[in-house]
Parts: C-alpha cells; sequence; structure tokens
C-alpha cells in the first residue's frame, strides 16, 4: 500500500513484511482481494484481484477471502483506516467476504476503533519494521499494529499470530434460564430475559403459585 504509516510524517511506498503474510496466507489459504495494494506488494502478498490507488478499491465489492492493509492518514478530514475498516465489516456482514485480516494501528483510544472489538485482535508486541519496494526494512514506525480476524478459526488465527504479540477477544458473560439453565438471548433492546422462552416462564409461574 502507498500512503502515511504508523506515524509516518510523509507519504512513502511501505509494505506489509512477508513475515506476516504467510501467517495471513496460512490462515485463509488464498487470498482472493487485496483492495488497497499496487503491483510491487502483490508480487508477494499474490492475492488473486488487488486494486491500486487508480483502480479505487472502495468502488468494489471485496467477495471471498480478504487481506487488507488500508491507507492511513486523512483524506477530507476523515480517518482512512475508519473508512476502509468499516466498509470491510459491512461486507464481512454482508457475507460478500467471507475471511478477513486486517492490519491496522493499534489505536485503541479512537472512536473508529470501537467496532473492531467484536471480532478477535492480535496486538503485536513489537512495533511492524514496514519494508519497501526494494525489500529493506523502514525507520519511523511510532506504533503497534493490529490484527483482526474476521472468520471461524479462532483458534488457528491464535496458533499462526500468537508469535506476533498477544490475542484479545471480547469477554461476554454467559447468561442462563431462571427455570432450565439453559442460555438465553438479549431482547432486541439489549436487555436480558430472565427465562429462556414462555414455556420456561410458565413453568416457574406455577412453581411459584403452588409453593
Amino acid at each position: 500500500m502507498s500512503d502515511q504509516h504508523f506515524g509516518m510524517s510523509m507519504s512513502v511506498e511501505w509494505y506489509t513484511p512477508p513475515r506476516y503474510i504467510r501467517s495471513v496466507r496460512n490462515l485463509l489459504l488464498s487470498i482472493d482481494v487485496d483492495p488497497a495494494s499496487c503491483a510491487a506488494a502483490n508480487e508477494y502478498i499474490m492475492a488473486r484481484t488487488y486494486y491500486t490507488v487508480d483502480d479505487d478499491g472502495l468502488a468494489h465489492d471485496w467477495p471471498g477471502q480478504v487481506f487488507l492493509n488500508p491507507p492511513y492518514g486523512k483524506e477530507r478530514g476523515k480517518s482512512q483506516q475508519e473508512v476502509w475498516s468499516h466498509r470491510l465489516i459491512s461486507q464481512y456482514k454482508a457475507e460478500i467476504t467471507k475471511e478477513a485480516v486486517l492490519l491496522v494501528t493499534a489505536a485503541t483510544s479512537e472512536k473508529w476503533f470501537r467496532p473492531l472489538w467484536e471480532y478477535p485482535i492480535c496486538f503485536t508486541d513489537h512495533r511492524l519494521a514496514f519494508i519497501d519496494g526494494t525489500g529493506a526494512p523502514q525507520r519511523g514506525n511510532t506504533k503497534g499494529g493490529a490484527f483482526v480476524y474476521l472468520g471461524p478459526q479462532l483458534d488457528r488465527f491464535y496458533a499462526l499470530f500468537s508469535p506476533f504479540g498477544y490475542i484479545v477477544t471480547q469477554y461476554r458473560p454467559q447468561h442462563h434460564c431462571a427455570a432450565c439453565n439453559g442460555p438465553v438471548t438479549a431482547l432486541p433492546t439489549g436487555r436480558m430475559p430472565r427465562y429462556c422462552d414462555d414455556s420456561c416462564k410458565q413453568r416457574a409461574y406455577r412453581l411459584r403459585t403452588t409453593a
């Protein structure tokens, strides 16, 4: 990709190092789409389809397995990481994207990062040394990275990415029915019901009234 990366003060060509791409490919098995790339980066990412800045990846759907390292910086006052990461989530929820790995700044205090907490994240325990077009590591990265996984293979994601840092998932307490102890599902309002269904609610009522 081509843009400002992780705190750099000038726009340069910085690419995701191959060691991380190997883990991405081992997880996804293949990369169908890289929406924000270039010919040089795709020599080792090897996406079946990739879009350059001239192609405008946002103008296309991203079907199948996707790797996304979005442009950084801002455009018209809006974070490019926000625009691209939220588009990926939209494509995933629409079942156009089947599985994806997203690489962004570990900017946990930023509002745009909040939707990413819904998915497993590998926070790197080091600063990523991006490479230039010759393969040489680039200095100047001042922030950590976050690999966000959208897909069903949580155990495999852990195995492949835990060597890079710490895997974090959102904790969701398990709620149980007061009558049968089975799991309950939140109502559309977000409130947790006391019973899993009407039959359990009626059973509990009968027990109370006959006690």
